[in-house]
């Protein structure tokens, strides 16, 4: 089973750094919407803890479905190598960018923390949020058994 990756505070500063980095190279930075389908990583929960960026980049010049055939052999091409250089490099400069200017990252920081109180207000207003206290319980098997008895079984 896998979440949708839907709760992700965005970041709309630290998209600008990496945008602006990205630009150096002739890259176009493409925002997406918050209904861009499914993720298959815990990108964001890490979003609630610190600030987040999960950047793509096209090693393609077409659509490729991930986790393919078609998609490993595009990463291995010399376009696909050159993006992920160009990638794993705009990265490297964006982290620099912010060791380099501490009031930005923390500017960036801030806007985390806002994000996510905004987003706990919104979800203490919503009727069909059962919070669960994960501290109370030893394992993972424990919270999969109380939700199944008392949410799923309802």
């Amino acid at each position: 089973y896998q979440n949708r990756v839907e709760n992700m505070i965005l970041t709309p500063l630290f998209d600008e750094v990496y945008e602006k980095e990205l630009g150096a190279f002739g890259r176009h930075f493409q925002h997406k919407t918050r209904d861009f389908g499914l993720g298959s990583s815990d990108v964001g929960n890490i979003s609630q803890v610190v600030p987040t960026i999960q950047p793509t980049i096209n090693i393609t010049d077409g659509p490729t479905p991930w986790h393919t055939e078609a998609s490993k052999a595009a990463a291995c091409s010399e376009k696909g190598l050159a993006s992920i250089r160009i990638g794993a490099t705009v990265l490297a400069l964006t982290a620099l960018d912010l060791i380099e200017d501490p009031a930005l990252l923390e500017k960036i920081k801030q806007e985390t923390r806002h994000f996510a109180k905004r987003q706990l207000t919104w979800f203490r207003h919503e009727r069909n949020v059962t919070w669960i206290d994960v501290t109370q319980y030893e394992d993972a098997g424990e919270i999969a058994e109380w939700i199944s008895t008392n949410i799923i079984r309802r």
